[in-house]
């Protein structure tokens, strides 16, 4: 049992680490560029990462970010063989990527790493959520909306169809998180000055 305890603490050590690894900024320092967090929003994620780099470094960053997330919950999953610990290392990759120890604490919104636990986990939810997503931000061309309405409707759907308590507790946990996350957008919504995306310079690349 304590060599099983220790396991299970390097692992969401290890998890937790991996979360905390800065997708966004490393990628815009490989293409030469000032560190993300001077540019725009100043968000670590791939919506500033594409507004300030372009499309292809934007895709890079969100890819990188969701697999920081899908990696430790499928490790969980495939090797461990337990969903319960498969949420709890997926949880601490997700938290890694808020509060990541190589920026002071200081991450990113969650929202692509999130997806790449709950991806792992409820995969035809998440690929209609993505599909969701996509639709909500098109019509309303803001990020944040897409965002705040996956974070609110997931957990519920998750609560409705998934068998697994662990999971619904974990999405319920990310969604909630996600929402805090996203305070001063929904400042900036309130007051009519969120920043919106633009679609005709999505295609641009400084890469």
């Amino acid at each position: 049992m304590p060599h099983m305890t220790l396991s299970l603490i390097l692992g969401l050590l290890a998890a937790y680490l991996l979360g905390s690894i800065p997708t966004g900024i490393i990628i815009s320092k490989i293409a030469g560029a000032q560190d993300i967090r001077s540019q725009g929003s100043g968000n670590i994620g791939a919506a500033n990462v594409t507004r300030m780099l372009g499309i292809k470094l934007g895709i890079l960053t969100l890819l990188g970010d969701a697999a920081k997330g899908f990696f430790p919950t499928w490790f969980g999953l495939s090797a461990l063989h337990s969903t319960g610990t498969a949420c709890m290392l997926g949880g601490a990759a997700f938290l890694g990527h808020l509060y990541p120890v190589f920026l002071h604490f200081r991450g990113g919104k969650g929202v692509a790493t999130g997806f790449g636990v709950l991806l792992c986990l409820e995969p035809v939810l998440m690929l209609v959520a993505f599909a969701l997503f996509a639709g909500v931000v098109a019509v309303s061309k803001y990020v944040s909306v897409g965002s705040l309405v996956c974070a609110v409707l997931i957990p519920v759907c998750c609560a409705l169809i998934s068998s697994h308590c662990s999971v619904i507790a974990l999405s319920f946990f990310i969604g909630i998180l996600v929402v805090i996350r996203h305070k001063m957008n929904i400042v900036r919504l309130l007051q009519g000055c969120e920043h919106k995306i633009s679609f005709h310079l999505l295609a641009r690349s400084r890469t």
